[in-house]
């Protein structure tokens, strides 16, 4: 076995994940010994059952996600309804949820005094239906905002990121703002640290998130302690705990940096080597990313600090960062949404899947996407297929070398019908293609952390920037052109028969992958 792999194995986080499965094996075995003690028990599981399959029934969700887990309850019901009721919705205790009220309550108050309404109502004026898309996003995500003032530059590759974004890093005389699903040892975490050593010498503000799960397998359990020593106020998101709960599954999957309120990043690119092709693990790795410099820059300041707050149990100065982030003083013409997704009840709807359905549903030329995952439900399946059905040109691309082999058979097994009804896949050849990105018409862009697949649209902390009319539109349809060069376009079915079974078997658990 992998030496890395032993290692997980007997740290905190195997230890953990052992323990969380002998107590839901025990509740299952309780549950089961009430059946065999006395007829009245037995009907009162057999009740519990049958809640849980209603509750299934009427949940306000997608019927792909409702079908794995009837399935599970009506093959084994004692055992369904136990991990039903465990892991499929986080619930806040009355403390979290207090303190989830308040820190909505400190970001509302900050956003009445601030908000400027001019970038909407120009929106409504120059192209309502814009402004629907718009709307919509305010919807989901009901501290995004409309943002004019700001100046977007599309990263087409990691290494161009990292490039820029160590040289505003050094720039930074205020704070530093940093978030990342993976962190990893290598150059670009050396590189990084480097700098803030010297920032935090320098009395720049520094705070650091990292998803706990996200970076089991790369950094030692207690790295957030050493890099606090170095003056780094770094935290894990989501702390691993031996104990069954859905929070296991809501996962920081965020990448954002911001330099003192005035320039920000978001894309695809987390903090380990392969992103920038110093190490190489899946041939080349394709990615990309925004920088914001401008008001927009709020956007991503907030989703950082609410993700801060949530973890930290903190109320951060909001009004102090916020600014910060003033216009941009160059000519710089469209609109710019920083917006978050993730999981119930911090977001009552999938604000990337409703605003990628918009897109697609009213595109009239093109819509092209990248995507490192495309394991979709039928909502956006039909979608795309009406789209390429009523002439628009809808082009998909997705990687050749897979990081995850059941995941990319799965990939591969939603290109069948999509091709059938003209949507165009495409297979990056020279390795894995990890930029989310949407681009449709000449007017619309998104770019940030959203997978096409069940776990980015349901469960993780997403972000994403929507672009309407910017100078940098241009630039993501260009990169999208120069890597169509190096795709092989796919025209059938290419599961062989081997994965054709591992599809159809894993086929109605996919929304739980």
């Amino acid at each position: 076995m992998n030496p890395r792999k032993i290692k997980l194995f007997l740290s905190k986080y195997g230890i953990s994940a052992l323990l969380i499965l002998v107590e839901v094996v025990g509740i299952i075995a309780s549950f089961q010994a009430l059946e065999r003690i006395s007829p009245v028990l037995s009907v009162l599981v057999d009740l519990i059952s049958f809640v849980a399959f209603l509750s299934i029934v009427n949940r306000d969700t997608s019927p792909e996600n409702k079908l794995p887990w009837m399935a599970i309850v009506l093959i084994s019901p004692v055992v369904g309804a136990v991990l039903y009721f465990i892991f499929f919705e986080r619930r806040l205790t009355r403390k979290n949820a207090k303190h989830f009220c308040k820190m909505n309550d400190v970001v509302t108050e900050v956003d009445r005094r601030e908000i400027d309404m001019d970038a909407v109502r120009r929106l409504r004026e120059l192209d309502p239906m814009t402004y629907g898309k718009a709307k919509l996003i305010l919807h989901d995500d009901k501290f995004a905002k409309v943002y004019g003032g700001t100046r977007t530059e599309y990263l087409s590759s990691g290494e161009e990121m990292f490039i820029c974004m160590k040289e505003d890093l050094r720039a930074a005389n205020k704070f530093i703002f940093l978030e990342f699903f993976i962190v990893d040892f290598g150059i670009m975490l050396d590189e990084t640290l480097e700098i803030l050593k010297e920032k935090h010498a320098e009395g720049v503000e520094i705070r650091m998130l990292y998803d706990d799960i996200g970076c089991m397998g790369t950094l030692p359990g207690n790295y957030d302690k050493t890099l606090r020593k170095m003056g780094i106020e770094c935290y894990k998101f989501g702390h691993v705990m031996p104990s069954a709960s859905p929070m296991h599954n809501n996962r920081d999957h965020r990448k954002i940096v911001v330099v003192d309120g005035k320039i920000g990043y978001t894309g695809g690119i987390n903090l380990a080597d392969e992103y920038i092709n110093k190490k190489e693990r899946f041939g080349y790795w394709k990615d990309g990313g925004i920088r914001l410099i401008g008001s927009a820059v709020e956007g991503l300041s907030r989703l950082f600090l609410m993700n801060w707050d949530l973890n930290q149990k903190t109320i951060s100065n909001y009004a102090k960062y916020f600014a910060e982030s003033t216009p941009y003083c160059g000519a710089e013409k469209g609109f710019v949404i920083p917006f978050g997704s993730g999981p119930k009840p911090f977001y009552s709807r999938s604000t990337g899947k409703d605003l990628f359905l918009n897109i697609i549903n009213q595109a009239s030329a093109y819509v092209y996407i990248t995507t490192p995952y495309l394991i979709i439900d039928n909502t956006l399946t039909a979608a795309l297929q009406n789209a390429a059905l009523r002439g628009v040109d809808v082009r998909i691309i997705t990687p050749r070398i897979p990081d995850k082999k059941l995941v990319y058979i799965m990939t591969r097994s939603s290109y069948g019908t999509l091709i059938k009804n003209g949507v165009k896949i495409y297979e990056f050849v020279p390795g894995f293609i990890h930029a989310k990105n949407v681009i449709s018409d000449d007017k619309y862009a998104v770019c940030g952390t959203i997978n096409f697949d069940y776990r980015s649209f349901a469960h993780h902390f997403e972000d994403g920037v929507f672009m309407y009319g910017t100078d940098s539109i241009p630039d993501v349809k260009r990169d999208f052109a120069e890597t169509l060069k190096e795709c092989e376009r796919i025209d059938r079915d290419k599961l062989t028969f081997g994965e054709k079974i591992v599809r159809d078997c894993v086929q109605l658990l996919a929304p739980l992958l």
